[in-house]
């Protein structure tokens, strides 16, 4: 039986803003693609010694021979929303020894 491979790649939030930040996404997962993200992320300010930041894992899982597209809606303190496009391709893969 053959088990999808995935692919990870991370979404990284640096808060540049002189408060404290919360970020959210009311994406569900779905069995391609899964957003990572905790409900109530908060990120302080950054300083110039220490950068804030939160990294959110996007983990792509294909089941299928074909392109996904998904838009995502982060909500940044319940005012600012920002959506972002992911793409992905679902290919063969291919073994050799």
């Amino acid at each position: 039986m053959n088990q999808p491979m995935s692919k990870t790649a991370v979404l990284e939030v640096i808060n540049r803003d002189n408060s404290a930040i919360t970020v959210e996404t009311a994406f569900e997962k779905k069995p391609y693609l899964d957003i990572q993200l905790a409900p109530g992320i908060v990120i302080l300010p950054s300083t110039k010694e220490k950068v804030e930041k939160v990294e959110i894992p996007i983990v792509f899982t294909p089941r299928a021979l074909m392109k996904y597209e998904e838009n995502i809606l982060f909500d940044f303190n319940g005012i600012y929303k920002v959506e972002i496009k992911i793409t992905g391709e679902g290919i063969p893969m291919i073994v050799s020894l």
